[in-house]
């Protein structure tokens, strides 16, 4: 999508999610401690889905005994901030089984996939 903004109409802008409708998403991931088993792992994604689904965001992604990945959003607007993602982090950082937890600045949630 190379194309000028000052060119689109507002509605075109809102149909392709473009200028001041830009959808964001945080890209996440984290590895496990050695030694986590499926149980463990299951359990802290459960209580990631609750974390997550409290300020109506949303999470998709996959998890092994060795980590996770996903990308989390928000349901509806306003988009995700800079703001979830820290508070994201903090709460992956706090979990006993997590070793390493990292994230990416905020993304186009539509476009640049393939990057």
């Amino acid at each position: 999508m190379r194309c000028s903004l000052a060119f689109l109409r507002r509605r075109l802008r809102k149909k392709r999610r473009l200028g001041e409708f830009t959808e964001f998403c945080i890209e996440i991931s984290a590895k496990f401690t050695p030694g986590t088993t499926e149980a463990e792992a299951d359990d802290l994604i459960n209580k990631f889905i609750d974390y997550i689904e409290a300020p109506s965001l949303k999470f998709g992604g996959a998890h092994t005994t060795d980590g996770m990945a996903s990308i989390v959003d928000r349901r509806g607007r306003p988009y995700v901030t800079d703001l979830d993602r820290a508070a994201v982090m903090d709460w992956l950082d706090s979990q006993r089984i997590v070793k390493t937890a990292r994230s990416q600045e905020l993304r186009n949630a539509w476009y640049g996939w393939s990057d």
